[in-house]
């Protein structure tokens, strides 16, 4: 029997609707300047990393209309700041597999987790980062996966 992160993972390829956005404070429609946000990853980011960037920035853009940038290292010119995996510098000592943890301060969400080297997603792969960002997407912006 899969786990509940295994079935988001099988199940995050179609969104079926957003709900509003007030549950992430500051980022609704009127208030997301052109520079909304940034995704930061590390250097040499893995499969993971690269994964949960391009969904982050997907649906980012989908609930707010604004594109979102990725980049090596932040620009301060940006309203949101998503630093994820090791660009997050969250000690990940203590997670299981495809755990994460998701920090939010003023302006600066940071999400990592427990990563391996491989496909996204593929099964055995731990993408802990990945359903950070799954999950981060889930309670603040609303989205909902079929």
């Amino acid at each position: 029997m899969t786990n509940e992160k295994e079935k988001h993972l099988s199940l995050a390829g179609v969104v079926v609707g957003l709900v509003a956005l007030g549950a992430f404070p500051s980022a609704n429609a009127d208030s997301v300047s052109k520079t909304s946000a940034e995704i930061v990853l590390p250097p040499k980011a893995n499969g993971v990393e690269l994964f949960a960037a391009k969904e982050l920035s997907e649906h980012w853009r989908k609930a707010t209309g604004e594109e979102v940038k990725t980049v090596a290292g932040a620009t301060g010119t940006a309203r949101w700041l998503f630093r994820l995996g090791r660009a997050a510098q969250i000690d990940r000592s203590g997670l299981d597999k495809n755990d994460a943890t998701i920090r939010i301060g003023k302006g600066v969400v940071d999400i990592a987790g427990v990563d391996g080297e491989g496909a996204a997603m593929k099964t055995s792969t731990p993408a802990g980062t990945l359903f950070g960002v799954y999950s981060f997407l889930e309670r603040k912006l609303g989205v909902r996966w079929l």
